[in-house]
């Protein structure tokens, strides 16, 4: 399920020249202690986090923390330590994006973009195996990638996710079963598409993206974030959408709310929420690999606030993830 997203020659053309980024982030990896997971996620289980990102080619890998400080990996129950693996419990082939993990009714459940369309596994342990009930994605007529499950206050789950048209790329919503295993496609819903003006296309190609979307509720309002711009653009950023419904319909920002003005990085985007030991509300996401090129990208996380009806990053706990030195 995370049921899964131009015109083909340049959707073959963007996704080939993405793998071979991933690639790149996968050899580089060695190259500093930073963390190196694009469009991470992170899920606080008993007293650890388990993080996992993108890695495009061969399934997921897990790291884990006990104070988002200090972190171990990869680690993972198949063999090369691996939660998710190619050929042995998904039906994926090449790209393995965009993961969401979290822990419902007794089962692991990671929803990840592979191969371009929205697929669900579950596991019994953070560390996999993840294994699809179906081996199919979930059916689309559309490429459908980065997928956010949100469960509302009464239990009903809704999934986010940024669909792939030629020259646009939009976020979509609508409910599911309570099994997750299907989208209710009678409920889907247009979220938002791109401005045509201002800072969701700053970027030199005038790309029409939104994705990376992230949903949460606070006081009868739902907050959506999303990232707009390339992911290698450096005005890669993060917006905040808000509506009375999981829904919509959604008023989008006029200024992005994490951007590299506010962390002082190139091309913040793409992440996840989750609550802290102590009850705080962080964000992760990744930033460039530095001032000069975009991969591999670093993985950081930030404190995000609400205050006066508005989600707000708390710019002074942004911080770099780095693995633990032996």
């Amino acid at each position: 399920m995370k049921f899964i997203r131009l015109f083909i020659i340049s959707a073959f053309v963007a996704t080939s020249w993405a793998a071979a980024q991933g690639d790149n982030e996968t050899k580089s990896a060695v190259e500093t202690d930073y963390l190196y997971l694009a469009d991470p996620t992170i899920m606080l289980d008993g007293n650890y986090y388990y993080l996992y990102g993108t890695s495009l080619s061969t399934g997921f890998q897990a790291y884990r923390s006990k104070d988002l400080l200090n972190w171990e990996g990869p680690l993972g129950n198949i063999a090369g330590n691996y939660a998710l693996k190619k050929g042995e419990s998904c039906h994926v082939q090449k790209r393995f994006w965009a993961p969401q993990v979290f822990k419902h009714d007794g089962k692991y459940h990671v929803f990840y973009a592979g191969d371009n369309y929205l697929v669900h596994a579950k596991a019994d342990s953070p560390l996999g195996p993840f294994r699809e009930t179906s081996m199919e994605p979930i059916p689309s007529k559309e490429q459908e990638i980065d997928p956010f499950v949100f469960f509302d206050r009464d239990g009903t789950p809704y999934i986010y996710w940024s669909n792939r048209y030629s020259g646009s790329q939009d976020i979509l919503a609508a409910r599911m079963t309570a099994d997750l295993e299907e989208i209710e496609r009678d409920t889907q819903k247009l979220c938002f598409k791109t401005d045509l003006t201002g800072w969701e296309i700053d970027n030199p190609r005038n790309q029409k993206i939104v994705e990376g979307p992230a949903v949460i509720e606070h006081d009868g309002t739902y907050y959506l974030l999303y990232s707009a711009n390339g992911c290698n653009d450096v005005g890669y950023a993060i917006g905040v959408a808000t509506a009375k419904s999981p829904l919509g319909p959604w008023r989008k920002p006029i200024l992005p709310i994490i951007s590299k003005d506010v962390v002082k990085e190139n091309g913040p985007g793409h992440g996840d929420i989750f609550y802290d030991k102590e009850g705080r509300l962080m964000y992760v996401f990744h930033v460039h690999h530095d001032k000069t090129k975009p991969y591999p990208r670093r993985t950081a996380v930030i404190e995000l606030q609400f205050k006066n009806g508005r989600l707000l990053p708390k710019a002074d706990t942004f911080r770099l993830l780095a693995i633990k030195k032996n």
